[in-house]
């Protein structure tokens, strides 16, 4: 589907085909625009794992090309979230960005066509209908005074939940789980994500992922060098872990992390257990260690037990809505992009 903007440049709805040149783009502009932060290497494992999978139509991809050439992108992932009572269609704020070459005066013209929400409405041939839009950042960038007052203007509501991401203790993780009787941790398979599904749900979160089996299998065992990993005891699922890896770039130098995207189970000895076996595959990948998005769902005394440790910087997600959301007060289990 595409649209003509002007006699130059086409706005049109992308695809999961066109991931390499998306990588292209992202790989030269995010580098320029975060050099001092770092951003991720844009792998084509890796977008085809965020872009692809049984859900793949309803991300939503947008691009402006010049010529054939791929010059802006906005992107967001489709997810399905529950807060044990209902279900929402939700969509993360993932890559937007814009070719850093282009002249001032044509970025500015992109941004502002960029910066509508695309996917809390019908107003144009390329939004989707969504409950729920999610944007992750750090807390002192926050929520743009023109992002606000476009959102009032079209009587969207906006709430926000800070949160910490952590790291892992190694050695704590490692100690504690030497010390455990009766956890087995073995290899995640697809006719877990039933239990997995029960597992997301009970730990309590007042929003949390509620993917279908299929969606949760994809997203889990299809990410970069993915190590999805059960915890069980007396033959039952009492925990779980997801990680990958992602390289990362800053000021020229990569460095490469693994991610836990989700970490469930309600006791240390469960989580210690499901840590150290992933601490094993993360050093065996040469990565530094583990980094978790996000642990706001864990009770605090179980998680510094366990051996996760929360880091200085602190963020914020903001969820937009066409109406009050009760459930966006408290912890969230999503997977922050």
């Amino acid at each position: 589907m595409v649209m003509n903007m002007n006699g130059d440049f086409q706005f049109e709805r992308l695809t999961f085909a066109d991931t390499p040149q998306i990588a292209e783009l992202l790989n030269r502009a995010w580098p320029t625009l975060y050099g001092a932060t770092g951003c991720p290497v844009f792998t084509h494992d890796y977008l085809n794992w965020l872009y692809g999978g049984p859900q793949s139509d309803q991300h939503m991809i947008l691009g402006v090309r010049r010529e054939g050439e791929l010059i802006a992108l906005k992107a967001a992932l489709y997810r399905k979230l529950s807060d044990g009572t209902e279900t929402y269609s939700a969509h993360i704020a993932t890559h937007l960005t814009i070719e850093p070459a282009l002249d001032l005066g044509t970025r500015l013209a992109l941004a502002s066509m960029l910066a509508q929400n695309h996917t809390l409405g019908r107003e144009n041939e390329f939004d989707i209908l969504s409950d729920l839009s999610i944007a992750f950042f750090e807390k002192d960038k926050g929520l743009s005074r023109s992002t606000k007052k476009l959102a009032a203007a079209q009587s969207i509501v906006v709430d926000q939940l800070e949160f910490r991401q952590a790291i892992v203790n190694a050695h704590k993780a490692r100690t504690l789980a030497q010390s455990v009787e009766g956890v087995v941790v073995r290899p995640a398979q697809k006719s877990d994500m039933d239990g997995v599904q029960g597992l997301l749900r009970d730990m309590g979160a007042s929003l949390f992922l509620a993917p279908s089996p299929e969606a949760a299998w994809h997203h889990f065992s299809n990410a970069p060098d993915a190590v999805c990993l059960v915890a069980e005891r007396d033959s039952q699922m009492v925990g779980f872990i997801s990680t990958y890896v992602l390289d990362w770039i800053k000021e020229g130098q990569v460095s490469r992390n693994v991610i836990a995207e989700v970490i469930l189970g309600k006791e240390p000895d469960e989580l210690a257990m499901l840590l150290a076996h992933a601490l094993t595959a993360a050093q065996y990948a040469g990565a530094r260690g583990i980094v978790l998005d996000n642990i706001n769902y864990i009770d605090d005394t179980v998680a510094r037990k366990a051996g996760l440790t929360l880091i200085p910087k602190e963020m914020t997600m903001a969820i937009r809505s066409v109406s009050q959301m009760s459930c966006v007060k408290g912890s969230f289990l999503i997977d922050v992009k």
